[in-house]
């Protein structure tokens, strides 16, 4: 049996194939006549709001079996469509639905014989269609990035941020496009200016799509000049702080952990002056950055909380610590006023669970203990006192 979209596949381009399986997937083919002249039909197909005329010829009646070969040939010659894009370049993707149309026509009178050919080309269709959508954006998202590099738009920005947001399975798990994105990027290296660009894109579309974008970009970072790198770095831990790289939050705490130490002071650096009045910020990155000795050199400025969560994190600090968690529990007594009675005792509370009895805890205890006597409501909340 001829198959009408075998042979039109191999006379048009792949995009104009692809629209037209579509077509017909989605009912545009709506009915046809039998014209006067032997084995010929037109179809009427409505798109768009528009009715475009197809007339071609019933080649499975028309041809002898030993021509079908010629099949592709005979619809490039005779086959007709009252669009414009027919009048300019030929074959045209309403040709291609009215295709498919015949092939599913045909094989529905051929079923009980040729079930397993029809669910296979039914695949073939559906898995065409994929192919050209991929394609599509794929092309998408390379003439928007060129157009992003010749001018960086928020309006172009935001049209990729769209194209890299994730989807299963993903069009951009292309080898093709990840090499021809990667060697676009490469020509950009070293260029302030250019490099500059991809700072706010880079952050864009790791923003929506951490697990596939995160570890495209880290990659290449070693390949940015030390000033985009940094600038990179900071934006990429303002992701972190704000949520966004739970799916690849350990991967980015490696990555983070693994730079040289320098690197990391640096971006401390920067983060304590762009977040002068948000040191949580920076403080946070202290610890996921494993920076204890510039923790240890900077001990006086924490808060209770911090010391804590520093014994916490770095076990071995605890005699380093114990000095200034006693200082804090001595002040707080001094000035101590009913609504911070659970601020201290937090920190005592605490302190026992992280540290121990350790003979600064118990003096401070003691001395908690003896200070705050009329204090019932603050010794009942101890629980090294009950």
């Amino acid at each position: 049996m001829i198959s009408y979209l075998k042979s039109i596949k191999e006379e048009v381009e792949e995009g104009i194939y692809g629209r037209g399986v579509k077509l017909y997937l989605d009912g545009v083919v709506k009915s046809h006549t039998d014209k006067i002249l032997d084995y010929w039909r037109e179809y009427r197909v409505e798109h768009n709001g528009k009715l475009f005329e197809i007339k071609l010829p019933l080649l499975h009646l028309a041809l002898s079996p030993h021509k079908y070969g010629l099949a592709g040939k005979a619809l490039v010659e005779n086959a007709t469509c009252s669009c414009d894009y027919f009048l300019d370049y030929g074959l045209c993707k309403h040709i291609v639905a009215v295709c498919t149309h015949l092939d599913n026509e045909f094989d529905l009178n051929l079923k009980a014989i040729k079930t397993t050919e029809i669910e296979s080309r039914k695949a073939d269709i559906f898995a065409q269609i994929n192919l050209v959508n991929e394609q599509k954006k794929y092309r998408e998202f390379i003439n928007s990035f060129d157009g992003y590099l010749v001018k960086p738009t928020f309006y172009i920005l935001q049209s990729i941020e769209q194209l890299s947001i994730g989807q299963d399975p993903a069009w951009y798990d292309s080898k093709e496009l990840i090499d021809t994105y990667s060697e676009q990027i490469a020509l950009l290296h070293k260029d302030y200016d250019s490099e500059k660009k991809l700072v706010d894109l880079l952050k864009s579309q790791i923003k929506v799509n951490p697990k596939t974008w995160l570890q495209f970009w880290l990659k290449d970072l070693d390949n940015f000049s030390d000033n985009t790198r940094l600038q990179i770095d900071l934006n990429i831990w303002e992701l972190h702080h704000m949520q966004m790289l739970k799916p690849v939050q350990s991967e980015y705490v490696f990555y983070l952990q693994n730079l040289s130490e320098q690197k990391r002071l640096l971006i401390l650096e920067k983060l304590q002056a762009k977040f002068i009045n948000q040191n949580r910020i920076w403080k946070e990155f202290i610890f996921t950055a494993d920076l204890q000795s510039w923790f240890l050199g900077n001990i006086a400025s924490f808060d209770h909380m911090d010391l804590l969560r520093a014994v916490d994190q770095w076990a071995e600090l605890g005699d380093n610590v114990e000095p200034y968690l006693a200082d804090l529990v001595h002040q707080w007594v001094m000035l101590l006023q009913p609504e911070g009675y659970d601020d201290l005792a937090t920190l005592v509370n605490i302190w026992e669970e992280k540290i121990g009895h350790t003979d600064t805890f118990e003096q401070s205890l003691k001395f908690l203990k003896d200070a705050c006597k009329s204090k019932k409501g603050l010794l009942r909340k101890i629980k090294a006192l009950n």
